[in-house]
């Protein structure tokens, strides 16, 4: 019999879950010009790969998240994407995660126990996961990190089966900011990246601020990983049901302590 089973990502936010813009000031007094005012507003998208400039999708730019709920979810295709985000006014924290990832068939004759992501279009999730964090918090408020983790444990559609043992493991990613002189180029002055495994009792850190420069993860920061390297462990006496199964990630930004 074959066994199949088709995991969605659906991703939760936590402390700071909503982001905004930063408001970046000249000050003439301080030798780096900026100030940071706390001014609560909605993040617009930023392009992954250089957060200086605008999310350009397959019919132009994209200046506004769509929401992340079930009817945004069901309209995504390939030939109508949408970028979904939990976003509202606030000075901290994440404005976009990935919305959505599958892993396919897994058969059981196969006797294979780990399985790759594969991208969603329907998403503009194809080729890339991001995320895009904000601090806009004043420059005496330093310091962030980022976490993800199995919110639960993977489950079949009726609820009748869960999943012992499972593991997620993610790539190590590339940071970028956009106050770096070159917006677009990896920074790894300022940032630290993390690749790992995640359960439902183990989270990863998987990208964080360094350094003592002031303006570290300020504004806008994006976070790029390949999405079909993602992969999934599921243990080979799982005993799954020929059913969807389905999970959730709980990604948390939070301030980090001074060290």
């Amino acid at each position: 019999m074959k066994k199949t089973i088709l995991v969605v990502l659906s991703s939760v936010l936590l402390s700071g879950s909503l982001l905004a813009n930063a408001d970046a000031i000249n000050q003439e007094t301080t030798e780096t010009g900026i100030v940071f005012t706390q001014k609560k507003v909605v993040s617009s998208p930023r392009n992954p790969k250089d957060p200086r400039k605008p999310f350009i999708g397959k019919e132009g730019l994209i200046d506004t998240f769509e929401d992340d709920n079930e009817q945004n979810h069901s309209l995504a295709t390939q030939a109508n994407p949408k970028l979904l985000s939990c976003n509202e006014a606030t000075d901290f924290g994440l404005s976009h995660v990935p919305a959505n990832l599958s892993f396919g068939v897994i058969r059981d004759t196969e006797g294979v126990s780990v399985y790759r992501s594969h991208g969603n279009a329907a998403f503009y999730e194809d080729d890339n996961f991001f995320l895009q964090m904000v601090d806009n918090r004043d420059q005496s408020s330093t310091d962030w990190h980022i976490s993800v983790q199995l919110q639960d444990k993977i489950s079949s559609a009726s609820g009748s089966h869960k999943v012992d043992g499972a593991m997620l493991w993610f790539p190590k990613g590339d940071a970028r900011n956009e106050l770096n002189q070159d917006s677009a180029t990896v920074d790894t002055s300022n940032f630290e990246n993390f690749g790992g495994y995640v359960t439902d009792t183990t989270p990863l850190e998987v990208w964080r601020t360094k350094g003592d420069l002031e303006t570290r993860g300020k504004a806008v920061s994006t976070y790029v990983w390949d999405a079909n390297a993602i992969e999934l462990h599921i243990p080979d006496d799982a005993g799954l049901l020929n059913e969807k199964y389905s999970f959730r990630l709980l990604w948390t930004a939070a301030v980090s302590p001074d060290i």
